[in-house]
Formats: C-alpha cells, sequence, structure tokens
C-alpha cells in the first residue's frame, strides 16, 4: 500500500515536472517569436520611413535630399502603437493560465477594479496619442491626427467611448437580476439607466446631439454665423446644450432617486461623483472651449487648446469608466445592496 502510494505520488511529480517543463519551453519559445517579431517589425518601420522619405523629400538647389521628417514620424508612431499592441497582446498570452487562475479565483471587487484599471490604461493611451498627433493640426498630422483627436468622430476615441457606455449599459440591465425580489420596488433604476446609457452609447458614434444642436441652431433667435455656435448674451454656446442640459439634470435626480434605495452609501456617492464629473466635462468644459475658440481668446492646435479637450474628454471616460466599476462590483459579487429606510 505505502509503495503504491509512493510509486503513484512520484509519478504524479514526475508528470508535473514535464508539464512544467512544456510550459516553461513554450513560454520561451513565444518569447523568442515576440523579440524576432518585434525587431523585424521595428527594421520594416526604419527602411519604409526612409525609403518615403526620399521618395517624397523635395529637391533643393544643390541637388540633395533633405529628411522628410513629417514621413518618419507617422512611421515611427505607427510602429510604436503596433509594437505596443504586439507586446500586449503576446504578453497576455504568455500569462493566460495566471489570468484564468486569478479570475477563477478572485472574487467580484476585484474583477471590477481589473476591469477599471483595463479602462484607464485604454484611456491613457488614447490620450497620449492624441497629444502626440494634435499639436500642428489636420494639415500636418493627416490621418494620425483624424484618428486620434478628441474634437473629431468616428474615430478611435469615439470608438472607445461608445463601447464603454454599451458597456456599462449591459451592467446595468444585468444589475436588474442581482436585486433581490423585496428591492423590486426600486429596480426599474437599472433598466433605466441601461436604456439611458445604451443611447448614449448610439449617439457617441452617431452624434444625435451635434445633428440636434444644428437644428436649434438654424431657428434660434441669437446666432453668430458660425456653425454650431449660438450666442446668449455674451457668451457662445453649442446649441445642443439648451435641449439636453435640462434633460440630463431631470434623469439624473430620476436616477438618484432609485439608486439611493438599492446601492451602499459609498457605491451612490462614487455614483453622483461620476455623473457630476461628465456633465463637468461634456457640458461644463466643451462649451468654455467653444466660446474661447470663438472669441479668438485661444487657437486650435495650442497647448491650451489641447488641455482643455484632453480634460474635457477625460472626465467624460473616466466618469464612465467609474460608472462601470460600480455596476461591475454590483453584478459580479451579487450580493445583496443596503437598502435605506
Amino acid at each position: 500500500m505505502s509503495l503504491a502510494a509512493d510509486s503513484h505520488g512520484q509519478a504524479s511529480l514526475i508528470a508535473g515536472e514535464r508539464r512544467q517543463s512544456i510550459n516553461t519551453d513554450e513560454d520561451a519559445t513565444w518569447m523568442r517569436v515576440l523579440i524576432r517579431c518585434t525587431l523585424m517589425a521595428l527594421l520594416v518601420a526604419v527602411v519604409s520611413a526612409v525609403v518615403l522619405a526620399v521618395l517624397t523629400a523635395p529637391i533643393n538647389v544643390v541637388g540633395a535630399m533633405q529628411v522628410n521628417t513629417f514621413v518618419i514620424y507617422h512611421a515611427a508612431l505607427v510602429n510604436a502603437g503596433l509594437q505596443l499592441l504586439a507586446m500586449i497582446g503576446m504578453s497576455t498570452y504568455l500569462r493566460r493560465r495566471d489570468l484564468q487562475h486569478w479570475w477563477d479565483t478572485a472574487d467580484g471587487n476585484a474583477k471590477a477594479r481589473g476591469l477599471f484599471f483595463v479602462l484607464l490604461c485604454c484611456q491613457l493611451l488614447l490620450a497620449t496619442a492624441f497629444w502626440l498627433t494634435h499639436g500642428r493640426g489636420l494639415a500636418y498630422y493627416g490621418y494620425l491626427r483624424a484618428l486620434f483627436g478628441f474634437d473629431d468622430e468616428f474615430n478611435l476615441p469615439a470608438l472607445f467611448s461608445s463601447m464603454q457606455l454599451g458597456l456599462a449599459s449591459g451592467l446595468a440591465f444585468a444589475g436588474y437580476r442581482v436585486i433581490p425580489r423585496q428591492e423590486r420596488m426600486w429596480t426599474w433604476a437599472w433598466p433605466f439607466a441601461g436604456t439611458i446609457l445604451l443611447y448614449m452609447a448610439m449617439d457617441e458614434l452617431l452624434t444625435i446631439h451635434e445633428h440636434v444642436g444644428y437644428l436649434v441652431a438654424a431657428h434660434s433667435w441669437s446666432q453668430d454665423g458660425t456653425r454650431g455656435i449660438i450666442e446668449i448674451g455674451n457668451w457662445r454656446i453649442r446649441p445642443w446644450t439648451l435641449v439636453f442640459f435640462p434633460l440630463a439634470l431631470a434623469i439624473g435626480l430620476v436616477l438618484a432617486r432609485g439608486f439611493w434605495k438599492v446601492l451602499s452609501t459609498r457605491d451612490f456617492a462614487i455614483l453622483i461623483f461620476a455623473g457630476g464629473l461628465f456633465l463637468g466635462g461634456s457640458i461644463g468644459i466643451e462649451n468654455l472651449h467653444a466660446h474661447l475658440v470663438t472669441i479668438g481668446v485661444i487657437k486650435q492646435g495650442e497647448v491650451i487648446a489641447r488641455v482643455s479637450l484632453l480634460a474635457e474628454e477625460t472626465a467624460e471616460m473616466f466618469s464612465v469608466a467609474l460608472v462601470v466599476w460600480i455596476f461591475a462590483r454590483t453584478v459580479l459579487t451579487f450580493r445583496q445592496p443596503n437598502r435605506r429606510t
């Protein structure tokens, strides 16, 4: 009996060491592949930049070609982005077993914090790309400026914001299922919030509020002639503000009443802060930026203009990430929220 147990234990140990050896060899193989791909992509990017610079560079009076820094800058940014995505993907693949183990053993709070951290990392990458490609305007940066511009539509920041809002919407609908039956009096707040967030996700891609603003501006009693801007007293504001700001306040008050009953004090406070931050960025900072640009205090492409756009979009995206965190924690923990009386 003892010999059989020892033999079985020894066989299990050998099998475990073999699996570990196989996993180690596999990780080493993929790491070598990652290094080789990185070096090859870097070489291709450098050669491509030099060739494009030679082909497009102007010839001066003595016949020497000048280096086209515009092409090299574009190639370097694209290469850096591709390398970053490749390293993230490969690192995730190499650590997939650790990630799976963490997901299986972590509680709902840890999973929600992990999701929140991933969203913040994506926002940081988008903000960095925006800052690097926005300084000299569309004429200089071309497609990179349009791809990462926070003041443009139908690009990566808009797509990310829409997906983040869609995630928050899905979690809000899922939150309805984890509320205990005795709380059904107040669970309308979850599907109502999900519906509002779903509309906001579609609006982010389809720019519905902008088109509403154009209609308001076309029938406005006070216009300064700038498309998408109306004048009220000494202030120039976005015309859609007249429609969506009162609507947002009303919806916010209704949702606050509902979530006050179904969320803990801490979660409710974070949710209120997120709502105020979103309104401050989307309405406060955006209208202030539009006013200062219209009257000529700041000009597009200046550092202060970039800071203003960055603050506006960061406030919006960060506030939605906070909402995702709170909703995800409620859904993933499947705990009964603290009810107030």
